[in-house]
């Protein structure tokens, strides 16, 4: 009986069973396929409410992933943040069954929601993840360790050393499966975060990239050399010459972002480009100097004088125009990168755009307040150098914010700041003076002879005779130095 009970009851069962796994399947598959088919947060809502308890860790992925691309007129901000607490808690709950792919969907997600500003980073989720991510370091592939590295870079989360380590092994494993975007995005990451690669894997991450420079799109281009401009990565003169080659062959596709990128890290790394490729970089300037913001401005003007290249005229005049629309939205190190930089190309023989000085004092006496030693120095030092009289309230807003800023100027910046006022004729402030003095006086063993010189000129040429204290320190500075520094 037992026997005949088996074989009538055996094969049902498995199909019964089968059918079972089947239909468990088929509503999963429904199920995240909803998840990636919704198109506002007021759906993703109710479908994860509703059927959190039919959630598992691929769902939990897909849900993140799709609330981190919503688009903006498809999200609503109570929506979001019901989502978000659901998410989190589904996360936890299928946190030791999430692989690498889930791992990195959930962390980019979680990354790109927070630099939209759509949700706050949960500190011990995003630590629960890292360490699942380190337990599985070994199974993660290429587009893995990538993501995974730009996400920690898009929070500014800083990963364990024992993180850091198992990822650079890994992809110091897997780097012959590497493709262009996966080299780029993980040594830009490296950047961002400040963490060096080490000899070794930089090597074999270059030499991927050797391999693969005629793939290499614009943006991957200008992110990978600004990471190794960050690194300040010493590289192979040929691959120098190569990645040149691909940029002038693909330039007529570059962004204002990459071509701004690009030319500071070229800089960065003390290469000259050659000609062709400053030419097209520049003529490409031309052609999206609209979308040019100020920090993209200021990169490429510094650029080209770091380079020693004289800019090309039109190049140069499409760039102020641009500095002068948008002055507006220039930051204090904006204005005076700018301006250090349009004063430094005098020396070229390039006369800076009148309107622009004067925008650019405006904007600069606006913001004043923050205003760094260096940004105030270098700002008079510009304004000076090329010969352009100043606002009155641009003056006093400058001396005003030395005055408060006094006890951190080092020695540069004292004689950047006298030589200025000096040299523009103007009227100091008496309280700057004595506070200049005072400073120049409790600093004077950090005094270069030039220096020096240049302090005690500049009191003489506004007649201001030197307090004895400041003479006595600078004397015997320039006497225990042998005047040689």
């Amino acid at each position: 009986m037992p026997g005949w009970v088996r074989a009538r009851s055996g094969p049902s069962q498995k199909a019964h069973f089968s059918e079972n796994r089947s239909g468990a399947r088929n509503r999963q598959e429904h199920l995240t396929g909803r998840i990636r088919g919704c198109n506002n947060s007021h759906i993703l809502n109710e479908i994860i409410v509703g059927h959190a308890d039919e959630f598992n860790y691929i769902h939990v992925g897909a849900a993140w992933g799709k609330l981190s691309k919503l688009p903006r007129g498809t999200r609503d901000a109570r929506k979001d943040a019901s989502i978000t607490l659901c998410l989190q808690n589904l996360t936890r709950r299928h946190l030791d069954l999430l692989d690498p792919r889930q791992l990195t969907i959930i962390l980019y997600s979680m990354a790109k929601l927070h630099a939209s500003r759509r949700i706050e980073i949960d500190q011990d989720l995003a630590k629960a993840l890292l360490a699942r991510a380190e337990a599985k370091a070994n199974d993660f592939e290429p587009q893995g360790v990538a993501n995974l590295m730009g996400a920690l870079a898009k929070m500014g989360v800083l990963p364990s050393e024992s993180l850091m380590l198992a990822m650079k092994d890994r992809a110091a494993s897997i780097a012959g499966e590497f493709d262009p975007q996966h080299v780029t995005q993980f040594m830009w990451a490296l950047a961002r975060l400040r963490v060096m690669p080490g000899e070794n894997l930089l090597r074999i991450m270059l030499r991927r990239t050797a391999a693969m420079t005629e793939e290499l799109n614009p943006q991957e281009l200008a992110n990978l050399t600004w990471a190794l401009a960050k690194m300040r990565a010493r590289l192979d003169p040929r691959q120098l010459t190569q990645m040149q080659h691909r940029a002038l062959a693909v330039s007529s596709d570059f962004n204002a972002q990459e071509v701004a990128n690009l030319m500071w890290a070229l800089a960065t790394l003390g290469v000259r480009p050659d000609e062709r490729l400053l030419r097209a970089m520049q003529h490409r300037a031309i052609e999206l100097a609209h979308y040019f913001i100020p920090q993209g401005v200021v990169n490429i003007v510094w650029a080209l004088v770091e380079m020693r290249a004289a800019p090309d005229e039109v190049f140069l005049a499409a760039m102020q125009e641009r500095a002068n629309a948008s002055a507006g939205s220039f930051n204090a190190q904006g204005v005076a990168s700018l301006m250090y930089s349009l004063a430094k190309m005098t020396k070229m023989g390039v006369v800076p755009d009148e309107e622009l000085m004067q925008t650019m004092q405006g904007r600069a006496a606006s913001i004043a307040e923050e205003f760094t030693p260096q940004g105030v120095a270098n700002m008079m030092w510009a304004l000076a150098t090329i010969g352009t009289a100043p606002q009155s309230n641009f003056l006093g807003a400058m001396q005003r914010r030395a005055i408060d800023t006094a006890d951190d100027f080092i020695p540069q910046y004292v004689a950047q700041l006298m030589q200025a006022l000096a040299t523009m004729g103007a009227a100091p402030d008496r309280e700057l003076v004595r506070l200049m003095q005072q400073r120049a006086t409790d600093t004077a063993d950090d005094f270069s002879a030039l220096e020096v010189r240049n302090v005690l000129w500049a009191l003489e040429t506004m007649g201001v005779v030197p307090d004895g204290g400041l003479l006595q320190a600078m004397h015997r500075e320039c006497a225990e130095s042998g005047a040689t520094r």
